[in-house]
């Protein structure tokens, strides 16, 4: 008890001499609501993924019409099924970056609490899955960047529902172009080859959840679930915390 209240008094002082502010508008965050990072008007600038989804990858589609979006209809993707807890509009465009680039590693709290909340809005079948596997940096850019944001993510998301995480089973062997600086019909040719598995008989039979930061083409999930199954894995899904609604051609 004793502690908790010089906690308080601690964290109250703090935010009185250092003020937490808004990661995007940097106003002033309401000391009495010590999670998240940003205002309440940023957050309202967030928007969630729901239904219809796509039944492949979760991207909105119309009611009654296909059940797969446009991407989904013309290529095979190797996963079983992957979802995207909100939409990659600008503000996450703006977020993800000050994440991975700008070293705002306190966002892992606020995109794994979007994601957790999707999940247990929608009944997203997590706890289906044996183990939860990141995926991989190549060691050059984690060295760049000092960590690995899908890894950030899924050890929170692991601690939430309780699943196993394993960093170690997929190994990242090509030091490839990032995929958001080729187009989409390149990413796929970018990414072939790019991951191996390091211990296959950890995963043979086992149910897969990949988490990542983002949903593009769905390349980089499609060819890592090519080589989990190659490898002896069951069903391989996928959780991301955005996932993008992709243009018209």
């Amino acid at each position: 008890m004793r502690f908790s209240v010089v906690h308080s008094l601690v964290n109250g002082l703090l935010d009185l001499i250092f003020p937490r502010l808004c990661l995007l508008c940097r106003s002033p965050l309401d000391p009495s609501e010590p999670k998240g990072n940003l205002c309440p008007c940023c957050a309202r600038r967030i928007e969630y993924n729901h239904p219809s989804f796509c039944e492949k990858c979760s991207r909105p589609v119309m009611a009654g019409r296909d059940p797969l979006c446009r991407s989904c209809r013309r290529r095979a993707l190797f996963f079983d099924r992957c979802w995207g807890a909100v939409i990659y509009n600008d503000t996450m465009r703006i977020l993800l970056h000050l994440f991975k680039y700008g070293k705002h590693t306190e966002l892992r709290r606020d995109f794994s609490r979007m994601m957790i909340a999707f999940v247990k809005k929608y009944s997203i079948p997590v706890h289906d899955c044996d183990l939860i596997i990141p995926v991989p940096l190549h060691r050059t850019r984690f060295r760049e960047r000092g960590f690995n944001q899908s890894g950030l993510i899924a050890l929170l998301l692991a601690r939430e529902f309780q699943i196993p995480c394993d960093t170690t089973i997929i190994r990242r062997v090509r030091h490839t172009v990032n995929q958001a600086r080729v187009n989409s019909k390149q990413r796929w040719t970018n990414i072939q080859g790019t991951f191996t598995i390091k211990h296959p008989d950890i995963i043979i039979n086992k149910n897969i959840l990949l988490v990542d930061d983002l949903l593009t083409t769905g390349a980089t999930l499609s060819e890592i679930s090519l080589e989990l199954k190659k490898a002896g894995a069951g069903s391989v899904y996928g959780l991301t915390t955005a996932i993008a609604v992709l243009k018209a051609p």
